[in-house]
């Protein structure tokens, strides 16, 4: 199998909130070592253990860390979750918190573009191009990033 295929092989055991949650969550300690938590490593030992396919946990592990760095910060109001990429092929994206799912790029890009101009702060949380929108660091997130999204609750209960 190729990374590909275990993606969409493992996208489809997990089911995509817990796909989501997968990816989210994963933690990179250097450029080539990724740290599972251990309910992570029970899902893709249960993953391996049933597929049909001759897979190591290290291939799921390295096929999944591939492309990581694509994740963004969730653009739906009250979310300060990570927004990850459910099929390359297809572009799909999902936020395993709230659940809300985007079908292509450009739908997350537009969703990415109402957030950052209703909530200024949350433009940090991207590095916006001319055509293209990338995922910033958290390191450049405000500190106090949490805080304000829970702000947004007011907002979201406060239709005026």
């Amino acid at each position: 199998m190729n990374s590909t295929e275990i993606i969409a092989s493992f996208r489809v055991y997990c089911g995509n909130d817990k796909f989501s949650r997968f990816l989210s969550k994963f933690q990179r300690e250097s450029r080539t070592v990724y740290k599972l938590w251990h309910w992570q490593a029970e899902l893709v030992d249960a993953f391996v253990a049933q597929s049909e396919a001759v897979l190591s946990a290290h291939e799921v592990v390295e096929a999944l860390s591939d492309g990581k760095e694509f994740m963004f910060a969730c653009p739906t109001p009250t979310c300060e979750y990570i927004v990850t990429c459910l099929d390359r092929a297809t572009s799909q994206w999902f936020c395993g918190e709230c659940g809300v799912g985007w079908e292509t790029t450009a739908a997350l890009f537009t969703a990415i573009q109402e957030i950052t101009a209703r909530y200024p702060y949350r433009r940090q949380c991207y590095i916006i191009n001319q055509d293209t929108i990338e995922p910033a660091p958290r390191s450049q997130y405000a500190p106090d990033y949490s805080e304000l999204v829970r702000t947004e609750w007011d907002d979201a209960r406060d239709p005026n």
